[in-house]
């Protein structure tokens, strides 16, 4: 059973490291928006629903806009991040990313007549 499935309009963002300043840990701003993006899509589609507790698989596509190289692990790691009930517990379509048990990803670099986005789809096994 399909637990979500969305298209995430744009050109996909790698999970930035965590940084160190003035004695604190932070995350880099790029990286927060793009994981603020993915959540606002998914929650629409969740509509309120409680995070799944069991094992999952994911699917997820990646359609970059450009030939640059970046990590397809990065890519896929803001995604599985974004997917996951956050430190508030609200959201999420999953409680913990270590339910995922079956992964898929393709990533697609400067495709020809295709519009830079993420198809993330997660079904139950």
């Amino acid at each position: 059973m399909d637990l979500l499935d969305i298209v995430v309009l744009g050109d996909p963002i790698p999970k930035g490291r965590a940084r160190s300043g003035r004695g604190n840990h932070y995350t880099p701003a790029r990286t927060v928006a793009a994981e603020n993006v993915i959540r606002g899509v998914m929650n629409r589609d969740l509509r309120g629903r409680r995070p799944y507790d069991g094992a999952v698989g994911i699917d997820v596509v990646f359609y970059c806009a450009t030939r640059r190289p970046c990590d397809g692990d990065n890519l896929l790691k803001l995604v599985t991040d974004s997917l996951q009930r956050g430190a508030e517990l609200v959201g999420g379509v999953i409680l913990n990313d270590a339910q995922i048990e079956d992964w898929h990803c393709r990533l697609y670099r400067r495709a020809p007549d295709q519009l830079p986005r993420t198809e993330i789809r997660v079904f139950t096994l």
